[in-house]
């Protein structure tokens, strides 16, 4: 072996080391579980946002926890029509950190697309509130809080009845048979990248959320990890990835594109590293999908400020390597949100290039609307502050209907190989599907 390529396999097994999240704090804080779990009987919408330590130059906090709902009025759900109020909800109460969500949905309104699949998850298609209870513990270990969860609640946790093998609604034969119906969107260049997702549900009657969230945290913690109790919805995501944050004038956006198997083993992980960041396919699936956000970001911001941050980074997270580029712009200073969510979501991570094209034609060929799922969740503090992330490796819990589903998918370009994506959408799913077994 060369003494560059020891060199950069040294280099690796460092980044391996060092950009693992702090081990004390991927421990969820069972605290938080307990306030979650008191907040929950007597809220309808409660929030909790977790970081797991992970480093990041950008967050503000690390964890927040936040119930809101007695008061209708302090609550916005949104359909289409709604859009314009629901943005302007937004900015009241600017003084307040406020949870919001944008499921998946928006873009029929942003696009003027349809999607003839109903939506199961019963989240709205945008949603905020102003919290009656808030806890906030920022990256410097301040714990900022407006009011306690009422001491006299009793936590009381939800039984989870047997969970039956989740069903996967798409075969490897029906897979392969779908992606050669891309393969010829490609070779036509109608896209040049799509992001195709498959749908795994069963009928769970009783869940415990937090439970799940407890053990999908203790299993694969993740930097955008959320649990959110939306009325009878429920949402337990452990996301990697950050689809948007906006600090005064300045937006930030780091989309994921590749993926690699992570053993555990520091030597054998580094080659991983390399290979993945080598790797002409993944390289172009990621650079693809980065000029896609530059170019959405680049119809809202200052001439010449729209800049590659960095480009193909790889990042260890429990299980896998990613592959995440940054991208920033520079905003004139007063813009409003309401054009930023309107020309960047959903994410170019979880739809492809052009976006449009490739968003209908995923309508058509994936059999199930995504709902929150490609969606995204967060918070908006004052109205140029917000961090979002986008919602995958995620659970959707219907609590009314008992219906229990996730989703998973990747890039799909010329080069792609169909069995090979196959299996990358089962890594994906891996740690949830263990997660939910060990329920049992």
């Amino acid at each position: 072996m060369k003494f560059g390529q020891l060199n950069t396999r040294f280099e690796a097994i460092i980044r391996v080391l060092l950009l693992m999240p702090c081990m004390y704090l991927c421990r969820v804080d069972s605290t938080f579980a307990q306030q979650f779990n008191a907040l929950s009987l007597e809220h309808e919408c409660v929030t909790w946002l977790e970081s797991n330590g992970y480093a990041d130059p950008f967050g503000r906090f690390q964890r927040m926890l936040a119930a809101g709902g007695k008061r209708k009025a302090e609550v916005w759900q949104a359909d289409a029509s709604q859009w314009d109020a629901f943005c302007t909800f937004t900015e009241t109460s600017p003084e307040t950190i406020k949870p919001m969500l944008l499921s998946y949905g928006l873009k029929d309104l942003f696009e003027g697309l349809h999607s003839a699949h109903p939506e199961t998850g019963g989240f709205p298609l945008a949603g905020c509130f102003i919290p009656e209870v808030l806890t906030l513990e920022t990256r410097n270990d301040k714990v900022l809080q407006t009011e306690r969860a009422d001491e006299k609640l009793q936590p009381k946790r939800l039984e989870t009845s047997h969970i039956p093998a989740l069903k996967v609604h798409t075969s490897r034969e029906a897979y392969r048979a779908v992606f050669e119906r891309i393969q010829q969107q490609l070779k036509r260049g109608n896209i040049y990248e799509t992001n195709y997702c498959i749908h795994f549900s069963a009928h769970v009657p009783q869940l415990d959320p937090v439970e799940l969230f407890e053990k999908l945290n203790a299993r694969a913690p993740a930097p955008f990890a959320a649990l959110i109790k939306w009325n009878q919805s429920w949402l337990i995501c452990g996301s990697p990835e950050r689809y948007l944050l906006r600090q005064g004038p300045r937006l930030i956006s780091q989309p994921i594109k590749g993926t690699a198997r992570r053993t555990g083993d520091p030597e054998t992980d580094a080659e991983t590293q390399i290979r993945l960041r080598n790797d002409p396919k993944e390289r172009a699936e990621n650079i693809m999908i980065t000029d896609l956000v530059r170019n959405d970001l680049s119809a809202l911001a200052l001439p010449g400020s729209v800049m590659v941050d960095e480009l193909c980074g790889i990042y260890p997270y429990n299980r896998v390597f990613q592959m995440i580029s940054t991208v920033s712009a520079e905003l004139e200073a007063g813009s409003r949100n309401k054009p930023v969510w309107e020309h960047s979501f959903p994410m170019g991570s979880m739809t492809g290039v052009p976006k449009r094209k490739a968003m209908e034609i995923m309508d058509e060929l994936e059999g199930f609307n995504r709902g929150l799922y490609s969606g995204s969740v967060g918070y908006i503090g004052n109205p140029d502050t917000f961090d979002l992330n986008v919602v995958i490796r995620s659970f959707i819990w219907n609590a009314q209907s008992g219906l229990l589903s996730y989703s998973t998918g990747g890039a799909i370009t010329i080069r792609s190989d169909a069995d090979q994506e196959y299996d990358e959408c089962l890594l994906k799913a891996e740690s949830l599907l263990q997660t939910l077994h060990s329920l049992h």
